[in-house]
């Protein structure tokens, strides 16, 4: 293990060195300057950098081209890179004066004395994981610690308030968006040989625990208020082996956009159009049509009901797509409130009456090819189609979508939830469009919505 995490020390080190090497002419790089609490970490990982600098960038005094593996290096180039060790320098300085200033006896002292005198007073402390170890409370030990959303905390992020009390209550959901890994050092671990290592990163201690504590250790929340029955009821069976119900007063609901949406879930299926496929950007893809489909739909149910009253999401797994939505929004003058267009990552936890959500990908891979990328995590597709109260619309090539058999790393955890492949996933995804088809739901042709046609069918 001591290997495996001196590989992933490097390669992280040399991901931050990449940005510095491929400077392009005339573009100066800044130092993000953050709180001065904040300098210590960004010192340290300077340090690492400076140190890891090609030979070929500490040249002084640079006064004709370089030639490097075959490859001119301008002088703007060396340059802008000794302004950027300049700023690191400052940076450095403006660091020692912290340092300087923590050492000063009279201004620590005063505050933990003060920080001692008025905090064993105060009853209920919030704070995130890592500001559980603030030196101010750090030798505090409390009744219970409750830690919210643990289903998407890493282990070594949710360790640090654990020893704060004897009791511990996590809340969560583990089968919503699990723990973020990065890719880097997703590719160490593997690199390594280390599989069973990066599987337990991928899960939180919330999932680990439920998994394995008895039933009198645990309670499951399975009654829901917030969606119509026509929503949960198809979540409940995909996800929650149909432990999860709504409770008959609150099946009543009246439809919000009465002769435009006949059910409170609506599919708007782009299968026929033949202007459904994605566009690749940087990192990322958007989707033309499903973007023009959303600003018809807020055109269409603005128009219709109170704003003042009615809330509006519309979320979408790619930041491209949110981009390309907000632009037709703009030239269309929709007036949506702050962060009303998001990705679902950015959504999770929120809510609203109306959640629009566009899967943005079609493309013309073949179904036993990988196609669909992270759009295959079913437990982000479980958080996209669980934010809404009142109207959920469900924009994507549907055709496309269910019949996905990419089967690469299928397994199983121990629970049985299958870790998402792009078989299962499209397994689900035509669930979902049987669930509609049976009359659980309205499943809308986008060329007879764009055109106008048969809102109410």
């Amino acid at each position: 293990m001591k290997r495996v995490f001196n590989d992933l020390s490097n390669s992280l080190i040399k991901k931050e060195i990449k940005k510095i090497e491929v400077i392009k002419d005339f573009n100066i790089v800044e130092i993000q300057r953050g709180s001065l609490s904040s300098i210590l970490g960004e010192y340290e990982k300077i340090e690492k950098q400076l140190n890891l600098l090609p030979s070929y960038l500490h040249i002084p005094n640079v006064s004709k081209p370089i030639i490097h593996k075959g490859k001119i290096i301008i002088d703007n180039r060396i340059c802008i890179l000794k302004q950027t060790l300049r700023a690191i320098f400052l940076t450095r300085k403006e660091f020692g004066l912290y340092i300087d200033k923590l050492n000063n006896s009279d201004y620590f002292e005063r505050n933990l004395a003060f920080a001692h005198a008025i905090l064993p007073t105060i009853q209920v402390f919030v704070t995130t994981c890592i500001g559980a170890s603030n030196q101010y409370i750090n030798n505090f030990e409390f009744d219970v610690t409750i830690i919210d959303e643990a289903g998407q905390i890493p282990i070594h992020h949710i360790m640090v308030p654990l020893n704060k009390s004897k009791k511990v209550i996590l809340i969560g959901d583990h089968m919503q968006l699990p723990p973020l890994i990065d890719l880097e050092v997703q590719k160490v671990f593997l690199n390594n040989d280390e599989t069973e290592w990066l599987d337990k990163t991928k899960k939180s201690l919330f999932e680990i625990s439920f998994n394995h504590e008895a039933i009198d250790k645990k309670i499951i929340l399975s009654e829901q208020y917030r969606m119509p029955n026509n929503i949960s009821n198809w979540i409940g069976k995909s996800f929650y082996s149909n432990q999860y119900f709504t409770p008959e007063s609150n099946n009543n609901r009246h439809l919000l956009f009465e002769g435009i949406f006949s059910k409170p879930l609506c599919l708007v299926d782009t299968s026929n159009s033949k202007d459904k496929l994605e566009e690749k950007s940087i990192g990322s893809c958007f989707n033309e049509l499903e973007a023009r489909i959303v600003v018809k739909i807020l055109e269409t149910i603005i128009s219709k009901c109170n704003r003042d009253i009615l809330t509006i999401a519309v979320i979408t797994p790619y930041k491209s797509q949110t981009d390309k939505i907000r632009e037709y929004v703009r030239q269309k003058n929709i007036k949506l409130g702050e962060n009303c267009i998001n990705t679902v990552d950015g959504f999770q936890g929120k809510e609203a009456d109306v959640v629009i959500y566009s899967f943005t990908r079609s493309n013309r891979k073949s179904s036993e090819k990988k196609r669909i990328g992270f759009l295959r995590e079913t437990r982000r597709l479980n958080v996209a189609l669980t934010r809404s109260k009142s109207q959920l619309i469900i924009i994507g090539d549907f055709a496309f979508l269910s019949n996905c058999e990419n089967d690469d790393g299928f397994t199983q955890t121990e629970n049985q939830l299958k870790v998402s492949t792009e078989k299962h996933f499209g397994i689900l995804i035509n669930s979902l469009f049987c669930h509609c088809k049976s009359g659980n739901g309205q499943i809308i042709d986008s060329e007879i919505l764009m055109e106008g046609m048969g809102l109410n069918a």
